[in-house]
Order: C-alpha cells, then sequence, then structure tokens
C-alpha cells in the first residue's frame, strides 16, 4: 500500500467515524444505523447493539427531547490494510433531555462525561462502514 492509498483510507475510515456522531447529534437515526456494517457492533450504554437493525431500534427508544452534541478530539488512526482501520479517539459528550420540541438552545452545564473511545471501521463495496464501536468514560459528572 503506497502513502496515497493510506491516506485515502485514513480519510474514509475517520469520515465514517466523524459522520457517525454527527448524524446522531442531529437525530439523523436512519444514517447512524446506515453507517454500521452488517455485522458491525456498537458497544453502548452496557448493551451490544449488533447490525443496523439493532441500532436503528436503539435509536427508536431515544428520547424524543434528547439534545446532545459528542465532541472528537485527539483522532489516531491506524491503517490496517486497504481495507481497514483502527481509530481512537477522545470524546467529550454534553447532552440534555427535555420537551421534543422545545427550541435551541438547551440549557448547559459541565460536559456529561470525557473518555476513550476506539471504532474499526472496513471498507464494504466502496463505502466504509463501522464494524466495532465501544467508548468508556475517564471523566464522568455525577
Amino acid at each position: 500500500m503506497d502513502e496515497m492509498q493510506e491516506m485515502a483510507a485514513e480519510h474514509g475510515a475517520l469520515r465514517a467515524v466523524i459522520s457517525h456522531w454527527a448524524a446522531l447529534d442531529a437525530m439523523n437515526y436512519a444514517a447512524v444505523a446506515d453507517g454500521f456494517a452488517a455485522d458491525g457492533v456498537w458497544h453502548r450504554q452496557g448493551k451490544e447493539l449488533k447490525g443496523p437493525g439493532m441500532v436503528s431500534a436503539a435509536m427508536a427508544e431515544r428520547p424524543k427531547g434528547a439534545r446532545t452534541r459528542h465532541i472528537v478530539t485527539n483522532v489516531l488512526a491506524t491503517v490496517k490494510g486497504e481495507s481497514e482501520v483502527a481509530i481512537d479517539f477522545y470524546m467529550t459528550v454534553f447532552s440534555h433531555n427535555g420537551e421534543a420540541d422545545a427550541p435551541p438552545p438547551a440549557p448547559m452545564n459541565v460536559p456529561n462525561s470525557v473518555g476513550l473511545a476506539h471504532a474499526t471501521v472496513r471498507r464494504d463495496n466502496g463505502q466504509w462502514k463501522i464494524v466495532q464501536l465501544r467508548s468508556a468514560a475517564t471523566f464522568q459528572r455525577k
């Protein structure tokens, strides 16, 4: 694999991860589910969501008034081959659960959590999809 191929793989995988959090924050739950490979697993809130179907079902259970922002920083991508990239990053989460039709801005407090996250992303049929996604809080608001 040459340097350009490696950079393209890194870019595609990073875009998949950033797009995941942007879709979640925008409440575009169809895009959240579509970002996972058929065999992808999201370790979320103590559950293993396997595949886009389980991700979609979990998104349907989200409170209608949930407002979140996931801030991804300190990103380190490790290209494992032409079609697989491992990504480690810090994630800071702000959230507020209010009325579904409440106009912005939502009340803000300190972040809910700051933690470490890991994703494995794979190119499937020309699209980068999340195969594994997990995070663990280092700091959490009590």
